[in-house]
């Protein structure tokens, strides 16, 4: 995998620790759900996007009160530390950290058409709704109406979604230390207010905690 050349900047440039695993997957796949789920564990540390994060402090942005509110750009300390890290990121993650073959790496997987229709809608309320839209709801909190978008999208990115998908579950399948899941595993027909016991016990193994319950408090999206 390519790696990315750092600019040099005239900031201070923010210390980035290496997270102790990591959730990929494409956006709109349930990884923050699932990250959302994991770091109910005492044990477990969140620090979502940081990659992404860095990436927009590198071009410009102002993040210092994301920085300073919580521990993004480092692990906290005596903690299992997880980050979300999206395909096109992983580049810019090994640029910071070293090979990918010194992280756990948690796969994310789920049915490309369901991602691309997530997708889609994520852009259509965007458009309509401008910075007032979210990209997550919490269960208690009720969304503003979907807009409406072109199911012609759908099926193009539909396809893009597969092929990247693949890509990746061949690059990882020679990683030494991947667990791979599906979405579906742990979402069933419902809201998730809690991971299956199965799938939990399954994950905290390979994260190498003991099993405890996993709990969640956000919407699915794109169901």
């Amino acid at each position: 995998m390519a790696v990315l050349t750092i600019q040099p900047t005239t900031r201070v440039q923010p210390k980035f620790d290496r997270p102790y695993a990591i959730i990929v997957g494409h956006p709109r796949s349930g990884t923050h759900l699932l990250e959302e789920c994991l770091a109910s564990h005492p044990k477990i540390h969140k620090r979502s996007e940081c990659v992404l994060r860095y990436r927009q402090w590198l071009e410009g942005e102002n993040l210092s009160k994301t920085i300073s509110r919580k521990y993004i750009f480092n692990n906290l300390p005596r903690s299992v530390n997880i980050a979300i890290v999206m395909y096109k990121e992983l580049p810019l993650l090994e640029t910071l950290c070293g090979p990918l073959a010194g992280f756990k790496l948690i796969h994310l997987l789920r049915d490309p058409a369901d991602v691309a229709r997530s997708c889609a809608q994520w852009k259509a309320n965007k458009a309509k709704y401008g910075e007032k839209a979210r990209a997550h709801y919490k269960i208690t909190e009720t969304p503003p109406p979907n807009a409406k978008f072109s199911a012609a999208s759908v099926r193009t990115l539909t396809r893009q979604v597969k092929k990247l998908q693949d890509q990746h579950a061949a690059l990882f399948a020679q990683h030494p230390a991947t667990l791979t899941v599906h979405y579906e595993e742990f979402t069933g027909s419902r809201e998730v207010n809690q991971l299956p016991d199965a799938f939990s016990r399954k994950i905290l193994k390979f994260i190498g905690l003991k099993p405890c319950p996993l709990f969640c408090d956000l919407r699915k999206t794109g169901s």
